[in-house]
């Protein structure tokens, strides 16, 4: 293994160190985050040097998921990304639907409960994303400017 915990040997380097960074991530868990739950919306603050980055996400229900690819994808397809989705939530992985200054029209992708705030109400979570939407730092700026 090499001394520079991001540098991989081989494959198996690498998923060694996934597996612990992911039973690390578990641990840190907190019970108001094991309750978050598929349709939820969230946010978190992602470090970027001396700055913080605000992310809002809405958490995707895999059956609804489900349900909107069955159509376009197939029934096959949709419900192995559904299982999938199931079975990373599971493991502690939430899939939404992310937006951020730096992606203000939102992304798809997951993150992990633990890196997650508490479930936001829906009032604040429009205000902070109509200022994201608009280039206003909901960390920075007053939502009335």
């Amino acid at each position: 293994m090499s001394d520079d915990p991001l540098v991989f040997d081989d494959f198996d380097d690498f998923m060694r160190w996934q597996a612990a960074a992911e039973e690390a991530a578990n641990a840190r868990v907190m019970d108001w985050q094991r309750r978050i739950k598929p349709g939820d919306k969230v946010f978190r603050i992602y470090p970027m040097g001396r700055e913080q980055l605000m992310i809002l996400g809405q958490t995707i229900d895999p059956d609804q998921h489900f349900a909107d690819m069955a159509p376009v994808y197939g029934i096959e397809e949709a419900a192995s990304e559904r299982d999938q989705m199931k079975a990373r939530f599971e493991r502690g992985y939430v899939y939404g639907h992310w937006y951020s200054l730096i992606n203000k029209e939102g992304e798809l992708g997951d993150a992990h409960i633990s890196t997650l705030g508490p479930v936001t109400p829906d009032r604040l979570w429009n205000v902070w994303l109509d200022m994201i939407q608009a280039g206003k730092d909901p960390l920075r700026e007053d939502p009335e400017d």
